[in-house]
């Protein structure tokens, strides 16, 4: 389907970040502060105290009125799954429209990475894959205090 976009496919997530905060205004604006798909710690496992998943929901008419299975994956690099969450989320009927567009932020506390290496994120729709985002976690040497 073709909308002002260009081709318009069923839901798609075109906007996946990792950030240190992001919020929505009352007028629809999507605000990111910080992006990052790098931290580094002296010391593993390590909870990063605060992070936001943001991502974007574009979908065509067809999807209105619809209800979407989505899931977020916190992965290692052997696609081990660290943690699991599940939604779901019904298309507004938006008449007059040709495209849908949704941000959703995921606020994360004490988000456990184990050690170093390469980590990412995965949303899925209906159990496809839809987006993924890296984040690599490094060990950096403590400076001995004098």
């Amino acid at each position: 389907m073709d909308g002002p976009l260009g081709k318009v496919p069923p839901v798609e997530i075109p906007l996946l970040v990792l950030a240190d905060a992001a919020n929505t205004t009352g007028s629809g604006k999507l605000n990111i502060l910080g992006i990052f798909n790098r931290v580094q710690f002296p010391r593993y496992p390590f909870a990063l105290p605060m992070c936001a998943l943001v991502f974007r929901l574009v979908g065509g008419p067809t999807e209105f009125g619809t209800t979407k299975a989505l899931k977020v994956f916190f992965m290692d690099a052997d696609g081990n799954r660290l943690m699991e969450l599940e939604s779901s989320l019904t298309v507004p009927e938006q008449s007059g429209q040709l495209v849908f567009t949704g941000d959703s932020i995921l606020t994360l506390a004490n988000l456990v990475i184990p050690k170093p290496g390469t980590y990412s994120f995965e949303i899925t729709v209906n159990g496809e894959p839809k987006a993924r985002v890296a984040l690599e976690a490094v060990q950096i040497a403590v400076e001995p205090e004098t």
